[in-house]
């Protein structure tokens, strides 16, 4: 019997996460399998070389209607992958034929426990895909800017009313898929608005949103939600280096349980750690810090978060993966 099928796209900036995902799928979902949509020649390399048999790799050349490479030479990179979300879980259920549902997934999520909370309400909605709420901190809430729905785990079943309403967002992101927030919705993420009334009962909204955390809602479901929790959404995580230092950057601007650092960020940052390993010397290059010398500007920027609190920051060698071979 076919296991669950995931699908996320992100490119070689994005790759440790993406390998994070894929090995805390690997370790909950039992026969899963992982379609990602490599935006670069350098991702589809990477990912194809690790010759892993859960994973599946999608070149972005081979996917590219002329419409999308229009909306490519306008858009901002993260304005172009927003656009691409909707057509990719279309792209796996053409690919999949075994496959009865496919859920995209975000490539900053990481799965904390097993999924099957999230796919079981799914399944017993009867409905043709699922969507869930920000459910923000409410002195944190931003719904007048990011939505009150998240594109960050959707599964779609194998149905012409999944497609229909794939059809619709994707053509609604073919039209626009700005980062302007003043233009009344974010990305791929503002279109979601409309689901509930336009296509009601096809659309199940997620009832028990505690099961998804991420920065935005942590605060109000931490107490109640960590020990069934399912996915954690690592918005905010970035990877910088400085002399010979891996600096990962935590979280951003929200304050954190201290809890939370020992039961998600550790165990986020090991996963992300292994999975280095496995790829060659040099194979990745982590986004240098500014130094003095290039630009104080940054330096200035940076060290009032750190002094504050802005940032939880952590420091380790660079792994062999991020270090400049000799011979390159």
């Amino acid at each position: 019997m076919s296991g669950p099928v995931f699908c996320t796209l992100f490119d070689s900036g994005y790759l440790p996460q993406g390998l994070a995902l894929l090995r805390s799928l690997e370790r909950h979902v039992a026969g899963m399998r992982l379609w990602v949509l490599a935006m670069d020649t350098r991702c589809s390399q990477l990912l194809t070389a690790l010759k892993h048999p859960a994973l599946h790799v999608l070149e972005l050349e081979t996917y590219e209607t002329e419409e999308l490479r229009q909306a490519r030479r306008i858009r901002s990179w993260a304005e172009y992958c927003w656009t691409l979300t909707p057509f990719l879980p279309s792209i796996v259920l053409a690919r999949d034929l075994a496959a009865e549902t496919v859920t995209y997934i975000d490539a900053d999520c990481w799965l904390v426990g097993p999924v099957s909370p999230l796919l079981e309400r799914f399944e017993s909605s009867g409905a043709h895909c699922m969507i869930t709420p920000h459910a923000y901190t409410p002195h944190r809430d931003r719904t007048s800017s990011a939505g009150t729905y998240c594109v960050q785990f959707m599964p779609f079943r194998r149905t012409p009313q999944s497609a229909m309403i794939l059809l619709w967002w994707q053509q609604r992101c073919l039209e626009s898929c700005s980062n302007d927030l003043t233009l009344g919705s974010l990305g791929d993420q503002g279109y979601l608005e409309d689901w509930p009334n336009l296509f009601g009962r096809d659309v199940y909204v997620l009832d028990q949103p505690a099961l998804t955390l991420a920065p935005w809602n942590i605060e109000r479901f931490w107490k109640k939600s960590r020990t069934q929790l399912c996915l954690y959404h690592f918005q905010g995580f970035r990877l910088f280096s400085f002399a010979g230092l891996l600096i990962i950057r935590l979280t951003a601007g929200v304050p954190m349980p201290r809890e939370a650092f020992r039961l998600l960020f550790h165990p986020y940052v090991s996963d992300i750690k292994t999975m280095l390993r496995d790829l060659p010397q040099g194979a990745l290059k982590a986004r240098p810090l500014p130094s003095p010398n290039q630009d104080p500007r940054g330096v200035l920027l940076l060290l009032p978060r750190l002094l504050f609190l802005h940032w939880a920051v952590w420091w380790a060698p660079l792994p062999t993966s991020m270090r400049e071979s000799k011979h390159a």
